[in-house]
């Protein structure tokens, strides 16, 4: 997962950078630096959100801590917070 991210981020860098040798402006680099940009964020975002606890299905980044509304986090938990299995097993 880590790997498609980084891969895909170095994308948005290394376009501009390949256009930009072969004489391409600012202005039309931004037509394809934005679009490949929001693609990868919607994608990976996807993909990240879609990891879930095997038991309840609850995904890995909701939390909930006590204020009655689910939280969502950046990093994930080590036990789910709905059915309390260790997310750490494999």
């Amino acid at each position: 997962m880590v790997l498609m991210i980084t891969l895909s981020l170095m994308a948005v860098w290394v376009i501009p950078l390949i256009g930009s040798r072969f004489g391409a402006t600012i202005d039309d680099l931004a037509w394809i630096i934005f679009p490949l940009f929001g693609f990868i964020l919607i994608y990976n975002a996807g993909a990240i959100f879609s990891i879930t606890c095997p038991k309840c299905g609850r995904s890995v980044f909701q939390r909930d801590y006590g204020i009655g509304v689910p939280l969502w986090t950046p990093w994930p938990a080590r036990s789910c917070g709905n059915c309390g299995h260790d997310l750490r097993e494999v």
